[in-house]
């Protein structure tokens, strides 16, 4: 996956370990997912949340078609 190919890089390059990432927000979005297991593969204690700003636009959107 070439997003986390970047990820990685960055991090190498800035000599930052991936055991250091605590947490990671994604907006849900199927292409994620598989970023998402790759970086759980190196990153074992990381959580996961759903973008706060993802999740209210959404709900304004069901809100304003009413």
């Amino acid at each position: 996956m070439q997003i986390f190919q970047i990820l990685n890089e960055f991090l190498l390059r800035h000599h930052v370990d991936w055991k250091r990432c605590v947490a990671l927000t994604i907006d849900g979005a199927t292409a994620m997912s598989g970023l998402r297991t790759r970086i759980k593969e190196v990153a074992l204690n990381a959580d996961w949340y759903h973008c706060f700003l993802h999740r209210d636009a959404l709900a304004a959107k069901k809100c304003h078609k009413n």
